[in-house]
Order: structure tokens, then C-alpha cells, then sequence
């Protein structure tokens, strides 16, 4: 093939490349001013190569930087030493209906002859930063979470080391991040647990199936004090490029455990108090005589009988001594006194209230048995 011919097949080749480039591919003159524009650049821009053909290149750069633009093209069309060209650099782009849009630019220059001439292969990465953006927008709302959450938030990579430790984990369990990032889990565990925790790691490791992860299990966990807390435990786990990871939010119950202890405590002490009572209203029951129940409860129903009962046997409880009592006398002597003093104070109480609360005849006879 002669020399032409090479040239032709290599400008047909050219041509066919400029016009499939999936970038825009801008040329220009010394002056700045377009003579080539693909049809990527188009679909960019949205100037039609017509358009643009022979207006200065200022027509797609944002107002705020052709006063720049301009300057960087005479200077080096004088001969002066080119800044960007040669490299890529992310810049703004503005399209035909105003809308500016980053891109990133690829800058060239070459001479025929006297002429200097420029070239930009230019990307419209619009979607890309989109995605920048979400991301660190996503970054900065975990960061937030990270820092308000009350509970500790622990991440770890396969090896069982700390990657992540966020405030409240500080707070908790006393060591800052820069203390506890990079070592291993075991940092926080009790030494009794170090063995199952391991085991669980490496059986993890071979694939094999989790037993806690996907649950909540409460735990103990060691302070850098070297005390023990009682924590509440969920755990997960995830794979980013072939790597497992572990992350764990931690609650400290500690408080929570106390209040149940403390819970606990009083029910037990109320179940010795009740049976205190069972047993002391028992020994009412048994040296009370029928006649004095029957002056004290007369008129009333069972149910109120029940009551009056209930409350004479919490009476003689608070009786400084009176179980004791009980148990030291002899029967008898002690159902006397008991009847004796009953059957007095009933007396008294019935003549009080006949004297100090107006009521109806009926009323009167009910309550004093006539």
C-alpha cells in the first residue's frame, strides 16, 4: 500500500474513532475557537457541531472561569509553559440550556507547522459525583449515628481486630478509639470467654454455620478497669470484597440487672411477710373467741368480715413483740387477754361513734346489736 494510502486508511480510522467515542472530543485553534466537535459532544453539551463550529470554546467553560480560560490560551500559544495540558483535571462544564455539570478533562496540544492546535477529551461525570456525593453523605449520616448512638458500636475484620469503636463504646468500656482500634476482640472480653471466642472466629472463618449472630444475647464484657458489666449483645456479620467483617452493638443492662436484683429482693420479702401474717392471723383465729368476732363483725358481709379480719391481724403484727408473745404464753392465759381486751375495746369504739355521728335509728340498732 503506498504512503497515501496508508494516510488515507489512517484518517478514515481517525475520523471513524472521533465520531464513536463514547467522550466528547473538542479540537480548537491558536486562537481558541472550535473546528472540531464529536457527536458525543453533542449529546454532552447539547450544541450540534454547526453550532459551535468557528465560536470560541468560552461557549461550554462557566463565565466565572473564561477570564482564566482565555489567558491560559495565549499563553501558551506565546510560547509560555502549559499548566493542565497533559493532564486530567476535574473541572465544570455548562450545556446549552445553562446547566453547569462537572467533568473531567483530558488536555492535549500539538503544531503543524506555524499553527498550534488543542484538544480535550472530555467526560461527563455527572454520575460518578453523584455517587461521591451520596456516599460521603451516607459517611457523614453513619458518623452522626456513630457519635449520638447510646450504645456501643463495635466492627471487626476477620482476625477478630477492632476496626470501628465509636464514642458511646468509649464511654462504656473506657477505652478511646485510638486505644482500641487494631486490637483484637479480646480486649473487651472476660479471660474466661477467650477460648469460645476464638473457636467461634475461626469456625466463622471456615464457613461454617453462626450460632449467636442474628441474635441478642446478653454477655459480660471487661472494662479497661478490669471490671466485669453485664452487656445485652446483637451481632452481625457481612463480606465486602471477599473480606468478612463483625459488628456488635453493645448495652450495658447494668442497671437494668440491678433494678430486676432489687425486684426480686422485695418479692422475697414480701412472700416472708405474707407468711408472717398467714401465721399470725392463724393464731388470732385459734384464741379469739367466736362471741368476740361476732361483737366486732356484726352486720357485716362475709367479704367485709374477711377484711376487718385482714386488718385486725396487720394490727397485732405491728404490736412491738406480739409474735413473740404468742409463742411464749399458754394458750389459755393468752385467749383470755385477747378476748378480754377485743371485747373492751369494741365497747369504747361503739360508744364513740354513737355519740359523735348522726345517723338514722335503724343505723343505730344494726350497728350496736339492738
Amino acid at each position: 500500500m503506498s504512503g497515501s494510502g496508508l494516510e488515507a486508511g489512517a484518517s478514515a480510522g481517525g475520523a471513524a474513532l472521533f465520531d464513536a467515542a463514547p467522550d466528547a472530543i473538542v479540537t480548537a485553534d491558536a486562537r481558541g475557537q472550535i473546528v472540531g466537535w464529536n457527536p458525543a459532544a453533542t449529546r454532552i453539551f447539547g450544541y450540534t457541531r454547526s453550532e459551535v463550529t468557528g465560536r470560541p470554546l468560552t461557549v461550554i467553560i462557566p463565565e466565572r472561569f473564561r477570564a482564566a480560560h482565555t489567558h491560559g490560551i495565549a499563553r501558551v500559544a506565546g510560547g509560555g509553559e502549559p499548566r493542565v495540558i497533559g493532564a486530567t483535571v476535574e473541572l465544570v462544564g455548562v450545556r446549552r440550556s445553562g446547566e453547569e455539570f462537572p467533568i473531567e478533562l483530558s488536555l492535549s496540544t500539538w503544531t503543524i507547522g506555524d499553527e498550534r492546535w488543542f484538544g480535550g477529551i472530555i467526560r461527563d461525570v455527572s454520575d460518578r459525583k453523584r455517587m461521591l456525593d451520596e456516599v460521603a453523605a451516607s459517611e457523614a449520616r453513619l458518623a452522626a449515628i456513630l457519635r449520638s448512638a447510646s450504645d456501643a458500636i463495635v466492627c471487626a475484620d476477620a482476625l477478630g481486630l477492632i476496626t470501628l469503636w465509636n464514642e458511646a463504646a468509649a464511654r462504656m468500656l473506657g477505652y478511646a478509639e485510638h486505644e482500641a482500634v487494631g486490637r483484637p476482640l479480646t480486649l473487651i472480653i472476660p479471660e474466661r470467654f477467650h477460648d469460645a471466642h476464638n473457636a467461634g472466629i475461626l469456625r466463622m472463618s471456615r464457613g461454617e454455620q453462626p450460632r449467636i449472630i442474628g441474635t441478642t444475647v446478653e454477655v459480660s464484657a471487661r472494662h479497661k478497669d478490669g471490671t466485669e458489666l453485664p452487656v445485652e449483645l446483637s451481632l452481625a456479620t457481612w463480606t465486602s470484597d471477599g473480606q468478612r467483617f463483625y459488628s456488635g452493638i453493645v448495652r450495658d443492662v447494668s442497671l437494668r440487672k440491678l433494678a430486676e436484683r432489687q425486684i426480686e429482693a422485695a418479692n422475697t420479702e414480701l412472700a416472708e411477710k405474707n407468711q408472717q401474717l398467714e401465721a399470725l392471723s392463724a393464731k388470732l383465729a385459734k384464741y379469739l373467741s367466736r362471741q368476740v368476732y361476732d361483737s366486732i363483725f356484726e352486720g357485716r358481709t362475709e367479704v367485709r368480715v374477711e377484711s376487718y379480719r385482714k386488718l385486725l391481724t396487720v394490727f397485732f403484727s405491728d404490736i412491738a413483740g406480739f409474735t413473740d408473745l404468742t409463742d411464749m404464753m399458754e394458750a389459755e392465759p393468752l385467749s383470755d387477754l385477747l378476748n378480754e381486751y377485743l371485747a373492751w375495746g369494741s365497747t369504747r369504739v361503739t360508744a364513740r361513734w354513737e355519740t359523735s355521728a348522726p345517723r338514722s335509728a335503724s343505723t343505730t340498732r344494726s350497728w350496736a346489736g339492738k
